[in-house]
C-alpha cells in the first residue's frame, strides 16, 4: 500500500505558519530539469526554487511518520518511496513528488487505496488537535495523465490563516505518481501548481506479467459472479453466498454482488451453511494445491488435490491436477518410493 506520500503531508502539521514574503537563500540560480526515466516522469524547476536536502527530506518524512504511528497505531513502510522532487519557498511553501509501485491485487485497490489516504490524513490531522476541511475528489489531465485530486485546509488554532494542501495522485507504468503541495501563499501555489503541471510522462505498454495479472483478476471476477447467479438460480444460497463473496474480495465496489449476497444471508439455513463451509474449505485446500503445484513441488500438490477429492469427489479439476503432475513425474527423477497412481 501507498503510504510514502503520507509522510510529506502529515509533516505539515509541525510547521509555523510565515506569511512573510519567501526568502530562500539557496534558490536555483538556473532553471533545473528533474527526470525518473524508470517511472517515466520529466519536470523543469524555474530559478528562485530551493531543493529541500537529503536531510531536510529525511526529517519531513520522520515527522510525518511519528505523527501518523502515534495517531493511528498504523505501521508505516515507505522503503519503496522514490523522491522525484522536492522544493521549497520557505518552510511553509513545498511540492513534493514521488513515486512508489503500486501492483492491484484487486480490482479497485488504487482508488480504495487513494480515499483511504484521505481518511488517514483527517485522524491524524485531528488527533494532533487541528481541524480541517477537505473538499470533494475531482480529476485532472496533466500532460495526457488524469490525476485524482483534493484539497485540505488545516487550522492549527481559532482564528489563524489555515495551511493549505493539495494533493495529486495517478498510476503509470507500474508506480503511483502524487504530487503533495503545502503552502500559505495562494501567489506560492500558483507558482507550484504551474511547476508540477508542466511535468512530462512517458507512458510504457504494461509487461505480459502485468498483463496477464490483470487479464486473470478480471475472468476470475466474471467466473465467481456466474458461479453465484449459477447456484442462487438453483437455490443452493450456500454456494452462492461462497462465490459473490470470492466476488466482493476481487472487486469490493460491485454493488450487485453486494447486494446479491445479502440476499443470499437472509434466505441461508443451516443447509446452507454447511454448505458454505465445504465449499470454503474445498477452496482453500484448492489454494494451497495451487500454490505447491506453481512453485513445482508436484508431489506435495498432489497430496493436496488429493485431499480436495476428499471433501469434493465430483469436482473434476483436482483430478485433472493429479493427471498433469503424473505425466510431469514421469518425465523427472522422482524418489523410488513415490510411484504414479
Amino acid at each position: 500500500m501507498k503510504f510514502g506520500i503520507l509522510l510529506f503531508l502529515a509533516s505539515a502539521i509541525f510547521v509555523g505558519c510565515n506569511f512573510e514574503a519567501p526568502v530562500n537563500p539557496d534558490a536555483l540560480a538556473e532553471p533545473l530539469t528533474a527526470e525518473n526515466k524508470e517511472v517515466g516522469w520529466e519536470i523543469e524547476v524555474p530559478a528562485g526554487w530551493e531543493m529541500l536536502s537529503e536531510v531536510e527530506t529525511e526529517v519531513s518524512n520522520q515527522r510525518g511518520h511519528k505523527a501518523i504511528e502515534e495517531s493511528l497505531d498504523l505501521e508505516i513502510d515507505a522503503t519503496a518511496l522514490i523522491q522525484l522532487l522536492d522544493i521549497k519557498k520557505n518552510e511553509t511553501n513545498v511540492l513534493a513528488i514521488t513515486a512508489e509501485p503500486f501492483f492491484e491485487e484487486y480490482i479497485g485497490e488504487w482508488e480504495a487505496t487513494n480515499v483511504y489516504i484521505q481518511e488517514i490524513l483527517i485522524a491524524t490531522y485531528e488527533d494532533q488537535g487541528f481541524t480541517t476541511e477537505i473538499s470533494s475528489i475531482e480529476t485532472e489531465e496533466i500532460d495526457g495523465l488524469e490525476f485524482m485530486t483534493y484539497s485540505i485546509k488545516i487550522f492549527k488554532a481559532e482564528n489563524e490563516n489555515p495551511i493549505h494542501q493539495t494533493f495529486f495522485s495517478s498510476m503509470n507504468n507500474g508506480y503511483d505518481i502524487s504530487a503533495a503541495l503545502t503552502y500559505t501563499n495562494d501567489l506560492v501555489k500558483d507558482e507550484m501548481l504551474a511547476i508540477w503541471r508542466s511535468s512530462q510522462f512517458k507512458v510504457r505498454e504494461k509487461s505480459a506479467k502485468e498483463k496477464a495479472h490483470y487479464a486473470k483478476m478480471d475472468s476470475d471476477f466474471k467466473m465467481y459472479i456466474t458461479k453465484g447467479n449459477e447456484a442462487f438460480s438453483q437455490l443452493k444460497y450456500g454456494a452462492a453466498m461462497f462465490w459473490y463473496e470470492k466476488g466482493v474480495e476481487l472487486n469490493p465496489s460491485y454493488e450487485y454482488a453486494i447486494d446479491q449476497l445479502a440476499k443470499c444471508e437472509s434466505i441461508a439455513d443451516d443447509a446452507s451453511a454447511s454448505e458454505y463451509e465445504l465449499l470454503r474449505a474445498y477452496q482453500n485446500v484448492i489454494d494451497r494445491a495451487d500454490e505447491l503445484f506453481k512453485a513445482k513441488n508436484y508431489l506435495e500438490a498432489k497430496t493436496y488435490y488429493d485431499r480436495a477429492l476428499g471433501l469434493d469427489p465430483a469436482q473434476q479439476y483436482p483430478k485433472d491436477q493429479t493427471i498433469l503432475i503424473t505425466d510431469t513425474i514421469l518425465i523427472m527423477d522422482y524418489p523410488e518410493d513415490w510411484k504414479p497412481a
